[in-house]
């Protein structure tokens, strides 16, 4: 029984503790919108309600584990007083002094085993909780496998044969009832005006009730009217149905420029993804060209071990992905380019300068080494999605998959991209094949070899350029389209480049170089400049870290929440998301239930040691000598496990937030990484972080065991020196008092290894507290209130204007 509750309690602790993380990491992602909406008290509010309930649940634990403790510490005396009893009361014998300590000290070592065993308890609890969650991961549904989608037989083509397609459920149950209208959407949309958005589950009203025949090879024009008229109207019917894509029938020409139009929520996107492996193939077969991950080039021995692991004996080959919502590393721009790629500078160089990059990298301190942060947050939408394009451009691969990169940028740059990059016969793009999904239609159409136009999941219109009567209905069709477009500008259009600027010829090691010896110069008259985070970090002492907590251990959540979400956007371009989210969860987790749990078991051992000394000390007066030579002994084995342990907890404490900020980028460009087929690297990656804090973990494991061969040794000595200290005074010392005194002198051994444990480890669990008085001391935006000097009259704002005077704007150094 009490081992249900406690799991049930461990299992909806663990789910709100989920939930306020969850919470956490939504508000990381949209921070910049929280912040333009004046959200933060919002967002505080909805952390503290889930603390709550989480604070609720870990009472009531600690409820149960006083209630075993209790149970566990008296049971061993209870348990001697009835035995006793018995032999005495019972069985008529007589209890000598020899018998009665003997049994004393058989029944303390077995208290001693008993004494942590609800802690134990508990901690198997947790972690058979934390088993069946983890089980509940794995036990996901899968991408279906490469070997089911593709056809053998065309090997070197790209399109789709007679394919149906539809998104992966959510869950097993959704397996059976994919066409259920609570089917979530997969999040491949993108915000920007103009873009093409697909979704799994969509309104009818977005969509347009099919109420005419496909079109036949040689459509009439009045069939085209009557198809350009539903792709730009809509209905007007609320009804929500399951997006797939039916009947796909396409093969892109090989090394030429290939266009998809239609309208929004067409199924575009879709038709992409549903290449790279992301939509369920359910009849037919998708044409993709393939290699053994074993043999192919680049994916070589070095991952051998990586590929058997995972058991994949085929991956896509030659495909580049430009996802619509453009996916980065949180890296330096030149490192999301080159992708693991090999620095080629002449190939470098001729990629910024095709996609207008050189004019952005002039106004960044850094150039191309300028950390992007997480998903790209210090560039806009249109640096994003071309560094992107740029990744795609610079590597290998001979398809490129481009979905919609143009409506992410202005005019100007759109048809740079498209001139220089796109349609260029350099070497560069001589004889790539490019799929591309635009609404920029009457731009790019007389430059395509083959367009096509999507509406609800279906492919209404397709023909090459060599069809002359298919492609003037073609461009009727698309012509309408391109008006409603045009209609419409990017959210994120970016002011027109200098000309200059993109043709310039300087490197950008050129530029790095020079920007080094600026650099150097700067520092050179400032010797300080590169030491301030350091000294400011180091004058962070134990003494402080230790009254900040229990100072403000009260209002500690909200002020921690608070520091984070009011701090300046600069920390959250700077700070990954994952170092983050790990102090709201394991380091608040460690604060919660470990800093004052192991501060109350200290003090229990330490009063336990002192009356230890002060029984044997008693009847040994020379034991006091013995002893505060044995305290020195165990000091200094305690000071140099301290010194040791301390620093290997805290690069165990920094070896975790890694993993996590790669566990966040990995989820967020899954579609990227597998169209790259770079699953391999990511996984190699993944584990070399993972190893590196299991590597951590076990050398801080092993100075424990250290800790605890060496207190042994002194324990075995101080029942050595009692025995002969008792021998010595044989003449006023009886057997019943030798009992006693050996009794209490073998229990010192597990006290002051515990002692010493746990003062270790609440020293070790404050660097989780250290860590969070770090993020309190942020930097912090304007107070949120007015102060009476300007605080406004109570009728404003009479007027909705708003004047900017004098206003200097510019990136943040480094």
């Amino acid at each position: 029984m009490l081992y249900s509750r406690m799991t049930n309690m461990w299992e909806k602790l663990s789910s709100l503790n989920d939930k306020r993380v969850t919470i956490v990491t939504d508000a990381l992602q949209g921070i910049k919108a929280i912040k333009l909406f004046g959200w933060e008290s919002r967002f505080v509010k909805k952390v503290d309600e889930s603390r709550e309930r989480q604070l609720e649940y870990s009472w009531n634990i600690l409820l149960w584990q006083i209630l075993l403790g209790s149970v566990s510490s008296l049971s061993p005396s209870l348990i001697l007083v009835v035995i006793l009893s018995v032999y005495v009361g019972v069985y008529g014998n007589n209890l000598t002094a020899e018998l009665a300590f003997t049994s004393m000290a058989i029944f303390n070592m077995i208290h001693s085993s008993f004494k942590y065993l609800p802690r134990v308890f508990s901690w198997v609890t947790s972690t058979l909780v934390s088993f069946k969650r983890v089980d509940t991961y794995l036990c996901q549904p899968q991408a279906q496998d490469l070997e089911k989608r593709i056809s053998f037989n065309h090997e070197n083509a790209l399109g789709f044969d007679n394919a149906n397609l539809e998104w992966a459920s959510s869950s097993p149950e959704d397996d059976a009832t994919r066409k259920d209208i609570s089917t979530a959407t997969p999040n491949i949309g993108s915000t920007s005006t103009g873009a093409s958005t697909d979704s799994r589950c969509v309104k009818a009203n977005d969509q347009i009730l099919e109420t005419t025949p496909l079109l036949s090879d040689h459509p009439s024009s009045q069939a085209a009217s009557s198809i350009s008229s539903q792709l730009v109207s809509t209905g007007d019917q609320d009804k929500k149905v399951a997006f797939s894509l039916k009947n796909i029938d396409v093969q892109f020409p090989l090394g030429g420029l290939s266009i998809i139009a239609g309208p929004t929520g067409s199924g575009k996107t879709s038709l992409l993804c549903a290449l790279i492996g992301d939509m369920n193939l359910t009849a037919g077969r998708i044409l993709l060209p393939t290699a053994d991950p074993r043999i192919d080039v680049g994916m070589g021995r070095s991952y051998k071990d990586i590929i058997d692991l995972s058991g994949e004996t085929l991956a896509i080959r030659d495909i580049a992905y430009v996802a619509q919502e453009a996916w980065l590393r949180n890296a330096t721009i030149r490192e999301n380019i080159l992708f693991g790629e090999s620095y080629n500078r002449e190939r470098y160089e001729e990629v910024l300068r095709v996609c207008a990059l050189k004019p952005d990298l002039r106004i960044l301190c850094a150039g191309d080494m300028t950390e992007i942060g997480e998903r790209g947050v210090t560039l806009s939408g249109g640096q994003k999605q071309r560094i992107s394009l740029a990744r795609a451009v610079y590597s290998s691969r001979r398809i490129l998959l481009i979905d919609d990169c143009l409506s992410a940028v202005d005019m100007p740059t759109a048809r740079h991209i498209l001139t220089e990059c796109l349609l260029s016969k350099t070497a560069l793009m001589l004889g790539r094949t490019q799929v591309l999904v635009t609404h920029h239609v009457s731009m790019c159409l007389p430059h395509a070899q083959f367009a096509m136009v999507m509406h609800d999941g279906q492919i209404k219109m397709k023909s090459t350029s060599t069809e002359t009567h298919v492609w003037r209905e073609l461009h009727k069709v698309l012509g309408k389209l391109n008006d409603r477009a045009n209609d419409a500008s990017s959210s994120d259009s970016e002011n027109s480049k200098d000309t200059d600027l993109a043709n310039d010829i300087k490197s950008e090691d050129e530029y790095n170089k020079e920007r080094q010896e600026k650099i150097a110069i700067q520092t050179n008259n400032d010797p300080t400049a590169n030491h301030t985070t350091l000294q400011a970090i180091a004058n962070i002492q134990p003494s402080s870290v230790v009254s900040s907590v229990w100072s403000k251990s009260i209002s500690g959540g909200v002020n921690f929440e608070g520091s984070v979400v009011h701090a300046s956007p600069r920390f959250f371009d700077s700070t990954p998301a994952g170092r983050i989210t790990s102090r709201f969860s394991r380091d608040i987790g460690t604060i919660d239930d470990k800093v004052l749990d192991r501060l109350v078991l200290w003090f229990t051992e330490i009063t336990s040691l002192l009356a230890i000394i002060f029984i044997i000390s008693s009847i040994i007066p020379l034991f006091i000598v013995v002893a505060i030579i044995l305290m020195l002994l165990y000091a200094s084995i305690a000071i140099y496990y301290l010194n040791t342990s301390r620093e290997l907890q805290r690069l165990e404490s920094n070896s975790m937030s890694p993993l996590l900020s790669l566990i966040g980028e990995i989820s967020q460009g899954v579609p990227t990484i597998r169209a790259f087929s770079s699953k391999k690297l990511y996984i190699k990656e993944a584990l070399s972080r993972l190893n590196l804090h299991s590597r951590s973990f076990y050398v801080l494991w092993m100075a424990n065991r250290w800790l605890a061969l060496r207190i042994d040794i002194a324990s075995a000595a101080v029942s050595s020196i009692c025995a002969l200290l008792i021998i010595s005074n044989l003449d006023w010392i009886d057997a019943s008092l030798a009992a006693f005194v050996l009794s209490y002198a073998l229990s010192f051994s597990s006290g002051m290894l515990w002692a010493i444990r746990n003062y270790s480890a609440n020293e070790l669990n404050m660097n989780s507290v250290e860590r969070i008085v770090q993020y309190l001391k942020t930097d912090q935006e304007a107070d949120l209130n007015s102060t009476e000097e300007n605080k406004p009259p109570i009728t404003w704002p009479r007027q909705g204007n708003v004047q900017v005077k004098d206003l200097t704007a510019g990136y943040v150094p480094g």
